[in-house]
């Protein structure tokens, strides 16, 4: 996870996914807030809360992530948010495990929701399988969210301004 580790994460199911995989290492890279339930996570052997990091380190700690995991909890922050990791973990390319909240549902085939916790473990399991993932998927999600780079959007907001100066 790389983010803000804040109280709008779903920290019972961090631990149970971190429980169910022992084996697995749960990273997560990011301040944490005051509220965030992290004692629910914390003293497992398996999860790694790194804390705040120089902004220009974060690509190489997601580099060596497997997966990533947008773990909200699916209440109201959930359906009225838009969580900009998603578009950062699509434009790493790596493959993104989410819950279900409707900005996830727009990247439909590029990020794989997960509706409770058994499901989100399950497509976790099959994500991280040899063989899962490919350059093909990886191009493909790093495409997907190009329209949505800054760069991107502030080209399109000075084609929108100069069509008004003009007139």
């Amino acid at each position: 996870f790389l983010g803000s580790v804040q109280y709008w994460l779903d920290f019972d199911l961090l631990r149970f996914l971190a429980l169910a995989r022992p084996r697995w290492s749960f990273v997560f890279v990011g301040p944490m807030g005051r509220l965030a339930q992290v004692e629910k996570i914390q003293a497992l052997p398996n999860v790694y809360l790194l804390g705040r990091k120089p902004y220009d380190d974060l690509p190489s700690y997601l580099k060596g992530f497997d997966v990533c995991l947008n773990p909200y909890l699916t209440d109201d922050t959930a359906l009225n948010c838009s969580p900009l990791k998603l578009y950062e973990y699509l434009a790493s390319g790596k493959p993104v495990v989410s819950v279900d909240m409707p900005e996830a549902r727009k990247f439909n085939g590029m990020v794989r929701i997960g509706r409770n916790y058994e499901e989100l473990l399950r497509l976790l399991d099959e994500t991280v399988k040899p063989g899962t993932d490919n350059q093909e998927s990886s191009l493909a999600r790093i495409q997907a969210v190009e329209p949505h780079s800054w760069d991107h959007r502030f080209r399109h907001l000075e084609t929108v301004l100069a069509q008004h100066i003009d007139r």
